[in-house]
């Protein structure tokens, strides 16, 4: 039996044989996220080899969805004054391999010239900070107070740069 929920994709699988109460709540492996839930002004820049360094202003958006077994984000640019829409994702928790799975949605306008794509990264506690990682990609969210974090991510390009994209 899978069952599936919401934007992303995220699946929750057990054996046909095992009770559903024996899986891991949702609501309780995500408390520890409760931190990001609210909305967040993010300033900072990406740095791409061979490219000026651009700057970067996005608000992102954390809450709580499907009875609180989700994490939903969106992240919109703010640009000349307007918003446009470049990420959505669930971040939800995966019984099997006992993990904080986020699966997200890129809009192919993007500040870079990046494909729309689909992206799943896995988030780990690591102190009172937390990491991010997916293939080629590893982000760490530092907190430095209740209504500020430090986010740095480094990334291989597929030309086998190395690129970075940080905020505050």
């Amino acid at each position: 039996l899978a069952v599936s929920a919401g934007l992303a994709g995220l699946c929750l699988a057990q054996e046909a044989t095992s009770s559903a109460s024996e899986l891991p709540s949702g609501q309780e492996q995500l408390k520890a996220l409760a931190y990001f839930i609210g909305g967040w002004e993010l300033t900072g820049e990406i740095t791409l080899a061979g490219q000026p360094t651009m700057k970067l202003v996005f608000e992102r958006q954390f809450k709580w969805d499907l009875g609180n077994n989700f994490i939903q984000t969106t992240t919109t640019e703010m640009k000349d004054g307007k918003s446009e829409l470049r990420h959505r994702s669930m971040i939800g928790w995966e019984a099997k391999p006992q993990r904080i799975t986020e699966c997200g949605f890129w809009n192919a306008n993007l500040p870079i010239d990046l494909p729309a794509e689909m992206e799943r990264v896995t988030w780990s506690k690591e102190g009172e900070n937390w990491r991010i990682e997916k293939e080629g990609v590893s982000g760490l969210f530092t907190i430095i107070d209740m209504n500020t974090h430090k986010y740095e991510c480094t990334f291989r390009g597929d030309d086998g740069s190395d690129n970075s994209w940080h905020y505050t």
